[in-house]
C-alpha cells in the first residue's frame, strides 16, 4: 500500500505494528530546538517513533516543541550533576530507568543521537536484545570526549563497530572522524557512514518579504548571528571587517550573544572605535530573523569547531553568500568559491579574502544561494532517514 505526501510517495509498511517503529534515545533534547522538528518531520513520512530523553534538571522537563501528540515522548529526570563525570553509571542509569518503560524488542530499530552518551545505550540494548542501532556523531563528540575521554576509547570503538549505521551532519565531520580512528577501523566502517544534514523551517523558505538592496549602494553589509563564545571567533570577524575598510566601506551587524567572550565584544562595541559595528540581541522571532539576514550582503562566521551552523543555511535562504572555516560546518556541502568560501579561522586576513571574495559575487549568487538552501528543507531531510532506517534494518 503507498499513500501520497507533497511530491514523494512513502510506503506504509512502517505503520500498523509497535514491532515497526524506531526509538529514539536523545540526551540532548532539551537543549536543541531542531529536534522537535525532526521528529515531526520523520512522523510525516509515515514513520511511528518513542522518544526517551534522560534529563538532569527539572528546568528540562518542560521540553522544548510543542511536541507532536502522536509521538510518544518519556522525558526523564534521572540524571544529576555528577553524571557527567561518571560515564559508565550515567550509561547503567539510562539504560535502566529506559528498560522500565519500553522494551527493546518491541521496536525495528534504535536511534542513537549522540555517539558516546546515547550510543553506549544503544549498544547495551543491542548487546541485550538484539536490537540493531545507529548513532549521530555530534560535535560534542568529536571535539569533547574523542578529546578528553581517551579512557572510553574502547567503548567508542564497540560502538562503531556494532552500529549499523553512523550520521553525520557534514562531509567534513565525517572526514575528521574517520581520520581519527585507526586506519583498519576506519577503512571497516566507512561504508556504514551517511551524511545528513539538520533542516530548515518552512518559513525560511516563503518569500513574503522583499529584499531590501539599495541601488548605488558602495557599503557591503556583513552579518554574524550566534553566541559570543571565543569558539564563535568574533573578535577576529570584527578584525577582519575592520581591514577592509581600507579597501571599501563594510559594515558588520552581530546579532545574538551570551557566551564567556560576550562582555570583551561589548567592551569592543561600547568602546566606539568601530563605527560600522552594530550589535543586536539575540533575535527568536523568525520574521524578523529572516528581514534582518536581508538586509545584508554576507553572511560570516568563523567558527573554529562547527558541527553543522543552521544559520549558514538560513543566510542561503536569504540570498547571502556564506563565510565559513574549512572543515567545519557546511564544509563539503558545496565546493568554495561558489556561493561560500572557506577561510582559515585563525586568520584575519584569510577571514577578509574571503568576505571579499563573496562580496564580488553577490549580484550574480542571489539566487544560486536560495535555491541550494532548498536541499535543506526538513521533508526532504525526513525522506533520508527514512531511507536511511530501510537500508539498516
Amino acid at each position: 500500500m503507498k499513500c501520497q505526501l507533497n511530491d514523494f510517495s512513502i510506503d506504509s509498511d512502517w505503520g500498523g505494528s509497535v514491532n515497526k517503529s524506531v526509538l529514539h534515545i536523545c540526551s540532548g533534547y532539551a537543549q536543541q530546538r531542531l529536534y522537535p522538528q525532526l521528529f515531526a518531520a520523520i512522523h510525516d513520512v509515515g514513520i511511528p517513533q518513542s522518544v526517551y530523553v534522560p534529563v538532569r534538571n527539572l528546568s528540562e522537563l518542560k521540553v522544548p516543541g510543542p511536541p507532536r501528540a502522536e509521538i510518544n515522548y518519556n522525558v526523564r529526570h534521572i540524571l544529576r550533576p555528577f553524571h557527567r563525570l561518571l560515564f559508565r553509571t550515567k550509561v547503567h542509569r539510562v539504560k535502566h530507568d529506559l528498560l522500565k518503560i519500553e522494551n527493546p524488542k518491541d521496536f525495528k530499530l534504535t536511534h542513537a543521537h549522540f555517539l558516546y552518551s546515547d550510543g553506549a545505550v544503544a549498544l547495551r540494548l543491542f548487546e541485550q536484545s538484539g536490537t540493531p542501532f545507529i548513532a549521530a556523531v555530534r560535535n560534542t563528540d568529536l571535539n569533547v570526549f574523542m578529546r578528553l575521554r581517551p579512557d572510553l576509547k574502547w567503548l567508542m570503538h564497540r560502538i562503531v563497530r556494532s552500529a549499523r549505521a553512523l550520521v553525520f551532519l557534514s562531509p567534513a565531520y565525517r572526514d575528521q572522524f574517520l581520520d581519527r580512528l585507526p586506519p583498519l577501523l576506519a577503512s571497516s566502517i566507512s561504508a556504514r557512514c551517511v551524511v545528513i544534514p539538520n533542516g530548515l523551517d518552512s518559513e525560511w523558505f516563503n518569500p513574503l518579504i522583499p529584499r531590501s538592496d539599495s541601488p548605488g549602494n558602495t557599503c557591503i553589509r556583513v552579518l554574524y548571528a550566534g553566541d559570543f563564545s571565543r569558539n564563535k571567533n568574533v573578535l577576529r570577524l570584527i578584525e577582519a571587517i575592520d581591514g577592509l575598510q581600507k579597501i571599501q566601506p563594510f559594515s558588520l551587524t552581530l546579532v545574538g550573544g551570551g557566551g564567556e567572550g560576550s562582555a570583551v565584544v561589548d567592551a569592543v562595541y561600547n568602546s566606539g572605535q568601530f563605527p560600522w559595528l552594530t550589535v543586536l540581541d539575540r533575535i527568536n522571532n523568525p520574521l524578523r530573523l529572516r528581514n534582518i539576514y536581508r538586509e545584508h550582503d554576507v553572511f560570516a562566521m568563523p567558527s573554529f569547531h562547527e558541527t553543522f551552523g543552521l544559520v549558514y543555511i538560513e543566510a542561503l535562504s536569504q540570498g547571502l553568500p556564506v563565510v565559513y572555516s574549512k572543515g567545519q560546518g557546511i564544509d563539503g556541502y558545496f565546493p568554495s568559491g561558489t556561493i561560500v568560501e572557506a577561510i582559515d579561522p585563525s586568520s584575519a586576513d584569510s577571514i577578509a579574502c574571503g568576505i571579499l571574495a563573496a562580496a564580488y559575487r553577490i549580484d550574480t549568487k542571489r539566487e544560486a544561494c536560495i535555491s541550494a538552501a532548498q536541499g535543506f528543507s526538513w521533508p526532504k531531510v525526513a525522506v533520508k532517514y527514512r531511507e536511511l532506517y530501510e537500508s539498516v534494518y
